[in-house]
């Protein structure tokens, strides 16, 4: 009912996709940070 005996396997391809998605994401989160702090230090970037 459980399935208590069920071991959940995941494939090689499966982490392989999973830990790029993580690098894809970190790496545009740093790109985003380095534009937007650009922006501000170069004054280009005004506040309302």
């Amino acid at each position: 009912m459980f399935n208590a005996a069920h071991v959940p396997v995941t494939t090689v391809a499966r982490v392989a996709v999973n830990k790029m998605m993580i690098f894809t994401a970190f790496a545009f989160n740093l790109y985003q940070l380095l534009s937007i702090s650009y922006l501000l230090l170069s004054g280009k970037m005004r506040g309302n």
